[in-house]
């Protein structure tokens, strides 16, 4: 497949994939500079260190673009993984039931709203500090687009193997309940950018079902 092969398949591909895409992207490119500092004895990734979210508010005022760039980049190969195929599957089963258009506002309103959680949490809250945490992963915009279909079609079933028909509103509520549990187990910020992104999907389909709110006013353009 050469180069005009994948970029025909990028410029007709849905919203969804596009978002999949990019993040296969920078994930690979994350890799490579991860190489480049190596061999020149650089201690930081150049890619993290300009586009990973600091809980820094300073940091944040010099590189304001963290705030949705965090959302493309990945820890690891199982981290982008789990949060591409829940990308795969809910996205494109909201397509359905939304608009492309809609579809990015839940899911970048999630990142935003996860990352500003995430910040809140390691300046506010004792049991967390600062040090060199960092936040990385689209974990918080794909949560978003979950809860957000779920609170939209709590009844609609899924396929899952060994468990047969499970309605998506026990799916949402089983991973913000793994998400709760989990905070003192370690990456506490992480988990609560999760449960940021959560609230943001619940919030836009309950506004949505009521005709007001940002998703209703942004759909109308």
């Amino acid at each position: 497949m050469d180069y005009t092969d994948l970029k025909y398949k990028y410029n007709t591909a849905d919203v969804v994939m596009k978002i999949i895409y990019i993040t296969g992207l920078v994930f690979l490119l994350s890799f490579l500079t991860k190489t480049i500092s190596f061999l020149f004895g650089v201690s930081t990734n150049f890619l993290v260190d300009w586009f990973a979210l600091s809980p820094d508010f300073n940091r944040l005022l010099f590189k304001p673009w963290t705030i949705f760039t965090y959302g493309f980049l990945h820890s690891g190969f199982f981290h982008i993984l789990f949060n591409l195929l829940i990308l795969y599957y809910i996205g494109r089963l909201f397509l359905d039931f939304f608009t492309e258009k809609q579809f990015l506002i839940y899911y970048f309103t999630g990142v935003v709203f996860g990352g500003i959680i995430f910040m809140l949490s390691y300046n506010y809250l004792p049991g967390l500090s600062t040090g060199n945490n960092y936040l990385v992963g689209a974990s918080a915009g794909v949560t978003a687009v979950l809860v957000g279909l779920a609170a939209y079609v709590p009844n609609f079933a899924l396929h899952l193997m060994f468990l047969g028909r499970v309605p998506l509103k026990y799916i949402a509520i089983v991973l913000v309940v793994l998400d709760i549990i989990q905070i003192p187990d370690g990456n506490a910020g992480g988990h609560l950018a999760h449960l940021g992104g959560a609230l943001t999907g619940f919030l836009l389909t309950n506004n949505f079902n009521k005709g007001t709110g940002l998703i209703t006013l942004l759909s109308g353009f």
